[in-house]
């Protein structure tokens, strides 16, 4: 009998090991806000920064996915940034600097609350120095009767509790030069990836520019994670994205001198 039982135990114990060796980890996934009585004409209406100059039209106030839109930025830069919102709504912006998949408070650029029945922002955000070239997203939220940052019943803070309102996540690329690099301007178009759309293999070519021995490839899926690294040593390299589901992607190059980023389409 305590054989028996011995085998069973076993049995028991090594399913266990297997189910968790072979479950599936889910991926991380940013958090969202709440508004308990809908957003309707509390929303956001046009965001503009950049290449992005985003507006509702006839899309509903509760789509918040906008991460196919991009903003080309620069690390250490300051660029303009104009949001339309209605009904005495509120300003709150982030970007996630440390893909994190949470908007800390360190990362919000921009929160004010004027009380008007349609509320234009003009304001200015600053990209710190030492973000690193790659892709992040960027949440704007508008608030019925709070600036989306302080403290307050009416709701605040990257995923709180709003009462009205609604928000809408982008995507902005950041180029930053590596530490040490010499003052020059960025050369965008330095490399070339095809076929795109792709299917199976990507391939990059990669021209002598004078990037000197540090150059780097990332892809990074719309989210911000982060999905192959290649430290560049030839003048063509190949990805393999056969396994990569359907969808956008970006493709980072750095070196000393040139960062460029491409979209990529599987």
């Amino acid at each position: 009998m305590k054989k028996i039982y011995s085998s069973i135990s076993k049995i028991f114990f090594l399913s266990l090991i297997l189910f968790f060796f072979n479950a599936d980890i889910a991926p991380a996934q940013y958090c969202s806000p709440s508004f308990s009585s809908g957003c309707f004409s509390w929303r956001n209406q046009t965001v503009s920064i950049d290449s992005i100059n985003w507006t509702i039209g006839s899309s509903t106030c509760t789509l918040s996915d906008y991460t196919t839109d991009t903003a080309y930025l620069d690390a250490g830069s300051s660029y303009a940034m104009s949001v339309t919102n209605g009904d005495w709504c509120g300003c709150g912006v982030w970007i996630d600097f440390d893909n994190n998949f949470a908007f800390d408070s360190i990362e919000n650029l921009f929160y004010q609350y004027t009380a008007n029945q349609t509320n234009n922002y003009s304001f200015n955000i600053s990209i710190p120095a030492g973000v690193p070239t790659g892709i992040y997203r960027m949440r704007v939220i508008a608030g019925w009767g709070t600036d989306c940052f302080t403290v307050s019943g009416n709701g605040y803070g990257p995923c709180g509790s709003y009462q009205f309102g609604n928000f809408d996540d982008f995507t902005v690329s950041i180029n930053s030069l590596p530490t040490g690099a010499p003052d020059v301007a960025l050369n965008s178009t330095c490399i070339k990836a095809f076929p795109n759309p792709v299917s199976d293999f990507l391939t990059i070519s990669i021209p002598d520019s004078g990037g000197g021995n540090h150059a780097q490839l990332t892809l990074i899926e719309a989210t911000g994670r982060l999905i192959q690294y290649i430290q560049v040593t030839t003048g063509k390299e190949v990805l393999d994205v056969r396994s990569l589901p359907q969808g956008i992607y970006f493709l980072n190059y750095i070196d000393e001198i040139n960062a460029q980023t491409l979209r990529v389409i599987k």
